[in-house]
């Protein structure tokens, strides 16, 4: 089988500390019932809590997540610009992490 991603699915992080994990799980889970090769690929748009950190800790623990870190927030154009720099696969999802107010 081959090792290169199918599909890529970009997501920018911003003050999303609490979501990324179970983010990450429910794609996990998608992508085991679609059985391809897949890569996750956030970024982090510089978000003022504790994002990084997590986002290095999971990438560290599943080797198909990879983690990126912009120099400064740019917004969430950039950021998802900055995920398809980095995306190998032959389909690209981009998938933004929504957070509402209540």
């Amino acid at each position: 089988m081959n090792n290169n991603p199918h599909i890529s699915i970009v997501s920018p992080v911003y003050k999303a500390e609490k979501s990324i994990e179970k983010l990450v799980d429910e794609i996990q889970k998608t992508m085991l019932l679609i059985n391809c090769n897949y890569e996750i690929i956030l970024v982090d748009d510089r978000s003022p809590d504790n994002c990084w950190d997590v986002m290095q800790k999971i990438s560290e623990k599943h080797k198909e997540v990879k983690s990126i870190r912009l120099s400064k927030n740019f917004g969430e154009n950039p950021a998802i610009m900055a995920g398809l720099t980095y995306a190998k696969g032959d389909w690209i999802v981009i998938y933004k992490i929504s957070l509402k107010k209540y």
